[in-house]
C-alpha cells in the first residue's frame, strides 16, 4: 500500500516499503538536535554537537542515530548520506576502537 514519507522536507510517496527494518528501531527524534547537531551545519559544527553527544549519551548511541540518518534519509538524498557516513568516519577516528 503506499504511504507518504518525508524527509528534509520533502514528501515522496514509497509504492513498496523499503524501509522494513526501520520498523523495529527504537529512536527518540531530537536527540542529536538537543546537543546543535544539524546535517545543514558546517563540519566544524557538527563535530562539535557530535563530541557533545559523545560526552553526554556515549558513542554507540551517536554512531547508531547517525547510521540511522545515513541509512533512512540518504536512500532519499545522497548529500545526507554521505555527510551523515563522513561524521560517522570522523566519529570512528576520534573515539572508535
Amino acid at each position: 500500500m503506499p504511504r507518504l514519507l518525508t524527509v528534509n522536507k520533502k514528501t515522496y510517496l514509497v509504492e513498496d516499503n523499503p524501509l522494513k527494518w526501520s520498523k523495529g528501531v527504537k529512536l527518540k527524534s531530537g536527540k542529536l538536535t538537543k546537543t546543535g547537531y544539524s546535517i545543514h551545519e558546517s563540519e566544524e559544527k557538527r563535530h562539535a554537537a557530535l563530541a557533545k553527544g559523545v560526552a553526554r549519551d556515549g558513542y554507540a548511541a551517536v554512531v547508531r542515530r547517525l547510521l540511522f540518518i545515513a541509512n533512512v534519509a540518504g536512500k532519499f538524498n545522497s548529500e545526507t548520506k554521505k555527510k551523515a557516513q563522513a561524521d560517522i568516519k570522523w566519529l570512528h577516528g576520534r573515539y572508535g576502537a
